[in-house]
């Protein structure tokens, strides 16, 4: 464990993945990196594809919002309609309990926006100081579109809308990628204060066990973990969150009367190692080696998620290993070279 409290300026880093922010992955598993993603050019179509996706959401179930409703109500709305799945109509992978055997009608948004998002110079830059110059776009991805708390009822699908306990990002990986390397960037789309449900990190976590992933009980969630040093980390729309996958975090609840936090969790690994998720698909997001096979089509990168959802549908064996929610295991080692 550390030595001494920290605080949020310890975790901060001004231009980029410098050799300080390099310094705070190592030495704490996560850095925040101020003014890296253009909000007007790189988030404002992100959401602006959202606004449209959940209006076709809500037309294709015959609802009508009141005129002039924000987003947050009108998502709320969608989401107390009664069917618990309608996050996956925002989410940018494929669920990955029990892939095998989904419908062929299950949801995947791979707008142009969100592809824009993934190949980002400002976050393929921090990602390439961190693991090196042959990169993947990891298909472990997540969005989290979270209206107030208030306005959601039950409580299923809590991970893409509420608050989500302790964890790490290791245990969405199967066991095959233990010794890859790995790196999740968090990426507020909106701001995100303690107020709109900010993330909580533990800095110096990812060291405990001896680089081990921890047993995690049914519910996704690590036991214990309330008692340890942690520090809320709100940021502004621009920053990125970037952590190692076993860095110990999770999330607040959204408490604002109105305001709706929508985030990504985008995950980067080197090319060459298992993903972690064998069955969905992932792309060259960076390579010096062979830069013709970086991807930069938005309509193939959609395509390929269809093709996946639709082997899937027909029970195709791809190779999918699970995820480790619910069990203790093994190894998971360090994302940085050197």
């Amino acid at each position: 464990m550390l030595d001494a409290p920290i605080t949020l300026a310890d975790l901060e880093c001004e231009g980029g993945m410098t050799g300080r922010g390099r310094e705070i992955l190592e030495k704490y598993g996560v850095v925040v990196l101020k003014k890296v993603v253009d909000p007007a050019g790189e988030l404002d179509p992100v959401l602006a594809e959202y606004d449209l996706r959940l209006d076709e959401v809500l037309a294709d179930m015959g609802v009508s919002a009141p005129p002039g409703a924000p987003f947050a109500e009108r998502l709320a709305l969608l989401y107390n309609s009664g069917n618990d799945t309608h996050q996956q109509a925002f989410n940018i992978c494929l669920p990955a309990q029990s892939p095998a055997g989904i419908p062929a009608s299950t949801p995947v948004h791979t707008g142009p926006a969100i592809f824009n998002l993934l190949r980002s110079p400002g976050i393929v830059d921090a990602v390439s100081a961190v693991l090196g110059d042959e990169i993947l776009s990891n298909p472990i991805q997540h969005a989290r579109l979270k209206p107030p708390e208030r306005m959601v009822q039950g409580g299923k699908g809590q991970g893409l809308v509420r608050a989500i306990d302790w964890h790490q990002d290791a245990a969405a990986m199967s066991a095959d990628a233990d010794d890859t390397e790995f790196v999740t960037a968090w990426v507020p789309v909106t701001d995100a204060t303690e107020e709109m449900g900010c993330m909580v990190v533990q800095p110096g976590s990812h060291k405990e066990a001896r680089g081990a992933l921890q047993a995690h009980c049914p519910g996704m969630r690590l036991p214990d973990r309330d008692s340890k040093p942690s520090i809320a980390v709100p940021m502004q729309r621009g920053d990125v969150l970037l952590f190692h996958k076993l860095l110990v975090h999770k999330s607040l609840p959204n408490v604002t009367d109105a305001t709706c936090r929508v985030s990504l969790d985008l995950r980067y690994s080197v090319s060459g190692q298992k993903t972690g998720r064998a069955c969905m698909p992932s792309f060259v997001a960076k390579s010096l080696k062979d830069p013709d096979t970086v991807l930069t089509d938005p309509d193939e990168y959609a395509a390929n998620w269809h093709r996946a959802r639709d082997e899937l549908a027909m029970g195709t064996d791809l190779g999918y290993l699970g995820t480790r929610w619910n069990a203790p295991v093994g190894r998971a080692g360090a994302p940085t070279k050197g």
